[in-house]
Order: structure tokens, then C-alpha cells, then sequence
């Protein structure tokens, strides 16, 4: 973790290489784990090193069923217990270049009781549900796809709960197409009145626009439409914010810092301005 320029990684890496193929930093019994956590960490900050982590990996436990061992889940009632430096190794894992075997055995090995559990849980919701649904890789939005179906009857309760609305909300607005985003409200549909009983149902009753689809489907068609465009033109300016920010040298101050911030503000606005204007009807 304290690796500062590639070369110093790379040698860290090697050091640490023998201790991932004979499992010693892989086994959770041998608690050993913050050591693979801290160099998938450093791993995303140069990523040279991330085949010879991967490569090693694979000699101690195949890909396929890296995730649910690195996760350890055990279930205590309706709380769930994961590994936490292996929760966090897992998270970095699923960033690397070439994770789609680890994901993909993530979604396969793993229960649709597992998933609404990390998706109820703190640890886990931020380390695995975030990178889940936040994932611009076909294989991400291949995976969303997959756990739509899989956890099918088990959204209403995730709606509901303090944790869970979140990763209901960030799957919805994860899906740019109608027909995904149509299946979720279709079942959250079903119990309206369990939605607006509580704080979290009736905010993504108002975000997915459940009422409405109820009363109206086209009406819900035509708004879902209109939403999906804006956000995808809201993700590009953030997207180009972020490259501005990363071509920058030196490091921003204070007033550059409020500066972004002014015009983040301003191109949210601009979004918001287009769109209304596109959207007034024209006079005959």
C-alpha cells in the first residue's frame, strides 16, 4: 500500500506472489488476507500487476469459485456475516480488466438468499452490490440481467429496507432499457400499499414512478424514456468533468474544488434546461 511508483509495485508484487498460489493469503483461517486486500487495492492504481495477481490466484482457488470464498458468508438469521478483508480483496477483484470469470461466478454461485442479505448489509451492499451496479462492462450488465431474474420476489422486502432501497434504486437507474426497468416495477407494483407504509418504499415509489405505471402504462413509457435520455446525457458531462479533472497536473485547490463543484451545478442545469425545451409542446 505504500508502493509509489510502479516499479515499487511490481516488486511488492513479486515478493507477494508465492503467498497467493500456496493460499496463505487466500485462506481465511490464516488470516492473512489483508495482504491480498491491500495489493488488489494498489493493483487498480497500476494495473500492470494484475494478470500476476490473477494468474497466482487461480493456482490456490479456481476463478470460479474465488468470490464465495473470499466472501465466507454465513448467515445469522436475517443478518449475514462476510469476511471483511476478503469482502474488500473481492472488491478491487472486481475491478480489474479481466474479472469477468470472478463475476460470473459470483452470480452463479451465490444464492438469491445471499444476494438480498449483502444487498441488506453495509459492508457488503458498498463492496459488491455498489460494484454491481455500477459496472459499464457488457459482463456487469450482463450479471444486473441475471440478478434481476434471480432475485425475483425478493425486491418488495429489499424496497422496504433501510439498505436495501438503495441498491433497488441504483439497479433501476443501472438499467437503459425499458423492458428491465418495466419487469422491476411490475413486481414492486404488486404491493403498492406495503410501499407507501414506509419512508424507503414510498421514495422509490416516487422514483420509479410505480403509481403512475399502475394507473398508465404508456404515460410511464413515455417518462422512462425521457429519464433514461437525460441521465445518459448527464453521465457524459460528468464523464467529461472527469477527464478535465485527471488531464490536470497539479492537484486542485480549495477554489478550484469550489469552482467544479459551480459548474457541475450549471451543466445539471444545462441538461435539465434542453430537455424542458424539447419537451414543450409545440403551438399549432
Amino acid at each position: 500500500a505504500t508502493a509509489r511508483t510502479e516499479a515499487e509495485a511490481q516488486e511488492m508484487t513479486r515478493a507477494c506472489l508465492p503467498l497467493i498460489s500456496n493460499g496463505l493469503v487466500v485462506n481465511a483461517s490464516r488470516r492473512r488476507r489483508g495482504i491480498l486486500w491491500r495489493l488488489c487495492e494498489k493493483s487498480l492504481q497500476f494495473p500492470v500487476i494484475q494478470e500476476d495477481i490473477l494468474t497466482h490466484l487461480d493456482k490456490a482457488v479456481p476463478m470460479k469459485d474465488l468470490a464465495s470464498n473470499l466472501l465466507d458468508i454465513k448467515h445469522e438469521g436475517e443478518r449475514i456475516v462476510v469476511n471483511v478483508e476478503g469482502t474488500r480483496a473481492l472488491h478491487y477483484l472486481l475491478q480489474f480488466d479481466k474479472a469477468q470469470p470472478i463475476l460470473q461466478g459470483l452470480v452463479d454461485d451465490l444464492s438469491s438468499r445471499d444476494f438480498q442479505a449483502m444487498a441488506q448489509d453495509g459492508l457488503s451492499s458498498t463492496c459488491i452490490w455498489n460494484i454491481l451496479t455500477e459496472g459499464s462492462k457488457k459482463s456487469f450488465v450482463k450479471a444486473r440481467i441475471q440478478l434481476l431474474t434471480k432475485l425475483s420476489g425478493h425486491w418488495m422486502p429489499l424496497a422496504t429496507h433501510r439498505i436495501g432501497h438503495h441498491i433497488v434504486l441504483k439497479l433501476f437507474t443501472s438499467f437503459q432499457d425499458l423492458q428491465l426497468r418495466q419487469q422491476l416495477v411490475e413486481e414492486l407494483s404488486g404491493q403498492m400499499n406495503r410501499l407507501r407504509g414506509i419512508a424507503m418504499g414510498r421514495t422509490v415509489l416516487t422514483k420509479c414512478a410505480v403509481e403512475l405505471y399502475s394507473r398508465d402504462k404508456k404515460e410511464w413509457n413515455k417518462q422512462m424514456t425521457k429519464q433514461m435520455d437525460q441521465e445518459k446525457w448527464q453521465h457524459e458531462f460528468d464523464l467529461q468533468g472527469s477527464k478535465k479533472k485527471r488531464d490536470k497536473s497539479d492537484g486542485p485547490d480549495e477554489s478550484d474544488d469550489k469552482s467544479s463543484k459551480k459548474k457541475t451545478k450549471r451543466a445539471k442545469m444545462t441538461v435539465d434546461s434542453i430537455f424542458e425545451a424539447l419537451t414543450i409542446p409545440s403551438k399549432k
